[in-house]
Protein backbone atom coordinates (compact mmCIF):
# COMPACT_ATOMS: atom_id res chain seq x y z
CA UNK A 1 0.00 0.00 0.00
CA UNK A 2 1.05 3.58 -0.67
CA UNK A 3 0.34 6.35 1.58
CA UNK A 4 1.04 9.89 1.59
CA UNK A 5 2.49 11.96 4.41
CA UNK A 6 0.03 12.20 6.61
CA UNK A 7 -1.01 7.95 6.73
CA UNK A 8 -3.93 8.73 4.35
CA UNK A 9 -4.40 5.87 1.53
CA UNK A 10 -3.33 6.15 -2.58
CA UNK A 11 -3.20 2.83 -3.95
CA UNK A 12 -2.08 -0.61 -3.11
CA UNK A 13 -1.90 -4.20 -4.57
CA UNK A 14 -3.09 -7.25 -3.54
CA UNK A 15 -0.88 -10.26 -3.44
CA UNK A 16 -0.74 -14.20 -2.54
CA UNK A 17 -0.31 -14.59 1.24
CA UNK A 18 2.97 -16.35 0.33
CA UNK A 19 4.65 -13.35 -1.41
CA UNK A 20 6.43 -11.54 -0.06
CA UNK A 21 5.54 -7.90 0.05
CA UNK A 22 9.00 -7.07 -1.41
CA UNK A 23 8.03 -8.37 -4.93
CA UNK A 24 5.12 -6.17 -5.50
CA UNK A 25 6.88 -3.25 -4.26
CA UNK A 26 8.60 -2.26 -7.69
CA UNK A 27 4.88 -2.44 -9.14
CA UNK A 28 3.88 -0.04 -6.64
CA UNK A 29 6.82 2.49 -7.30
CA UNK A 30 6.04 2.43 -11.22
CA UNK A 31 2.25 4.31 -9.99
CA UNK A 32 4.23 6.47 -7.58
CA UNK A 33 5.23 9.78 -7.77
CA UNK A 34 6.77 10.12 -4.04
CA UNK A 35 9.79 12.01 -3.22
CA UNK A 36 10.84 9.62 -0.28
CA UNK A 37 9.50 6.31 0.21
CA UNK A 38 10.52 5.06 4.06
CA UNK A 39 9.78 1.16 4.73
CA UNK A 40 11.31 -1.34 6.78
CA UNK A 41 14.30 -3.53 6.43
CA UNK A 42 12.38 -5.88 4.69
CA UNK A 43 12.46 -3.75 2.12
CA UNK A 44 16.15 -3.30 1.93
CA UNK A 45 16.71 -5.09 -1.21
CA UNK A 46 19.10 -3.86 -3.98
CA UNK A 47 16.81 -4.24 -6.68
CA UNK A 48 14.35 -2.17 -4.89
CA UNK A 49 16.85 0.98 -4.09
CA UNK A 50 18.06 0.53 -7.63
CA UNK A 51 14.48 1.22 -8.97
CA UNK A 52 14.58 3.81 -6.47
CA UNK A 53 17.56 5.63 -7.04
CA UNK A 54 16.31 5.57 -11.12
CA UNK A 55 12.87 7.72 -10.30
CA UNK A 56 15.19 9.76 -8.09
CA UNK A 57 13.00 8.79 -4.73
CA UNK A 58 14.89 9.13 -1.77
CA UNK A 59 15.08 6.30 -0.02
CA UNK A 60 14.44 5.85 4.16
CA UNK A 61 15.42 1.82 4.45
CA UNK A 62 17.44 0.77 7.62
CA UNK A 63 19.99 -1.63 6.31
CA UNK A 64 19.77 -5.41 7.57
CA UNK A 65 21.72 -6.50 10.62
CA UNK A 66 23.46 -9.37 8.39
CA UNK A 67 24.57 -7.27 5.30
CA UNK A 68 28.10 -6.99 4.29
CA UNK A 69 28.11 -2.96 3.75
CA UNK A 70 27.12 -2.05 6.96
CA UNK A 71 27.56 1.55 6.21
CA UNK A 72 23.98 3.85 6.07
CA UNK A 73 24.99 7.22 5.72
CA UNK A 74 21.98 8.22 3.40
CA UNK A 75 19.67 7.06 6.50
CA UNK A 76 17.52 9.55 7.93
CA UNK A 77 16.51 8.01 11.43
CA UNK A 78 14.57 11.28 12.56
CA UNK A 79 12.28 10.43 9.06
CA UNK A 80 12.17 6.86 9.57
CA UNK A 81 10.12 7.41 12.85
CA UNK A 82 7.39 8.84 11.40
CA UNK A 83 6.74 5.05 9.33
CA UNK A 84 3.83 4.37 12.22
CA UNK A 85 1.96 6.49 10.03
CA UNK A 86 1.33 3.28 7.49
CA UNK A 87 1.34 1.22 9.94
CA UNK A 88 -1.71 3.35 11.56
CA UNK A 89 -3.09 2.95 8.25
CA UNK A 90 -3.33 -0.36 8.72
CA UNK A 91 -5.30 -0.64 12.02
CA UNK A 92 -7.58 1.70 10.29
CA UNK A 93 -8.79 -0.26 7.77
CA UNK A 94 -8.78 -3.29 9.54
CA UNK A 95 -11.38 -1.78 11.98
CA UNK A 96 -13.84 -3.02 9.23
CA UNK A 97 -14.86 -6.71 9.96
CA UNK A 98 -14.25 -8.18 6.57
CA UNK A 99 -11.14 -6.41 5.87
CA UNK A 100 -9.47 -7.67 8.88
CA UNK A 101 -10.51 -11.38 8.88
CA UNK A 102 -10.99 -11.50 4.91
CA UNK A 103 -14.10 -12.77 5.17
CA UNK A 104 -14.33 -12.41 1.11
CA UNK A 105 -12.34 -14.81 -0.72
CA UNK A 106 -12.34 -13.81 -4.07
CA UNK A 107 -9.34 -10.86 -5.07
CA UNK A 108 -12.42 -8.78 -6.62
CA UNK A 109 -14.62 -8.66 -3.55
CA UNK A 110 -11.54 -8.15 -1.01
CA UNK A 111 -10.00 -5.07 -2.94
CA UNK A 112 -13.50 -3.61 -3.42
CA UNK A 113 -13.61 -3.73 0.34
CA UNK A 114 -10.39 -2.18 0.57
CA UNK A 115 -11.35 0.73 -1.49
CA UNK A 116 -14.57 1.35 0.36
CA UNK A 117 -12.61 1.36 3.53
CA UNK A 118 -10.25 3.93 1.80
CA UNK A 119 -13.03 5.96 0.56
CA UNK A 120 -14.24 6.20 3.75
CA UNK A 121 -10.98 7.20 5.60
CA UNK A 122 -10.83 9.94 3.17
CA UNK A 123 -14.05 11.34 4.28
CA UNK A 124 -13.54 11.63 7.50
CA UNK A 125 -10.49 13.82 6.91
Amino acid sequence: MISDSCGNPIDFILSEGQVHDSKIANQLLEISNAEVLIADRAYHVQKIRKKLQEKGIRVVIPKKKNTIDKTNEEFDKYLYKIRYLIENLFARLKQFRSIATRYDKKKSNFSSMIYLGSSIIWVKI
